[in-house]
Parts: C-alpha cells; sequence; structure tokens
C-alpha cells in the first residue's frame, strides 16, 4: 500500500489528473452558479466642463458644479434554464469522464508496482 502510494504521487500523469479533476469540479460550481439569480451595482461618474476654454475648464475641475453621478442596480433572474441546465449536465459528465480517467490512471500504477514487486521478490 505504502509502494503504491509513492507510485502514485511520482507518478506525472497522475498529478495531472488530479488537477483536471479539480478544474472540472470548479466548471461544475460555476455552471450551477449560472443558474442562480444575479444581482449588479454599477456606477459612473463624469465630469463636465462648462468653460469656454480648455485650460479655463481644467482650472475648474475641482468644482462640483460639473459633476454627474449615476448608480444602477440590476437584478436578473435566468429564465427557462435550458441552456443552464445543458451547461451543467456537460459539465458534470466532464467531472465523471475525469474520475474515470483517475481510476484507470490509479489502476494502471497498481498493475507496475504489484508487476515489480513480484519482479523483486522473485
Amino acid at each position: 500500500a505504502a509502494s503504491f502510494a509513492r507510485a502514485k504521487l511520482a507518478t506525472p500523469e497522475y498529478r495531472a489528473q488530479l488537477r483536471a479533476i479539480g478544474q472540472a469540479g470548479i466548471d461544475v460550481r460555476l455552471r450551477a452558479d449560472d443558474r442562480l439569480p444575479g444581482l449588479d451595482l454599477g456606477g459612473t461618474v463624469g465630469l463636465n466642463g462648462r468653460a469656454g476654454s480648455a485650460s479655463t475648464a481644467t482650472r475648474r475641475a475641482a468644482d462640483a458644479e460639473g459633476y454627474l453621478w449615476q448608480v444602477d442596480l440590476s437584478l436578473s433572474f435566468p429564465w427557462g434554464l435550458r441552456a443552464e441546465n445543458a451547461r451543467l449536465r456537460q459539465a458534470r459528465l466532464a467531472l465523471t469522464a475525469e474520475e474515470t480517467r483517475l481510476q484507470l490512471i490509479e489502476q494502471t500504477i497498481l498493475v507496475q508496482v504489484r508487476a515489480a514487486h513480484r519482479t523483486l521478490v522473485t
């Protein structure tokens, strides 16, 4: 068991597959979040010059008379969720495929460790 654990950690393909599974898990969480309502807050600040020349407008830039403020709040609800549900199913399927690939890599490593152990014992 200890040799199998060391062999797994020493195999670059196994470590890369663990990272791929982590990325696929992030993708599943992201696709699940796409199905939730969203609330966005935005804002803008502007400055209008009321002077006849650029130099006068620059000097008066700190005056509060020329400022424009805007704040907006946007609430969005997903409608129908067909595309979002399809993307979530695809992400879950990709995660399952990555996990299956990891099991195949583990089986290959286990066979190699057993063969090496048998050779050593022989």
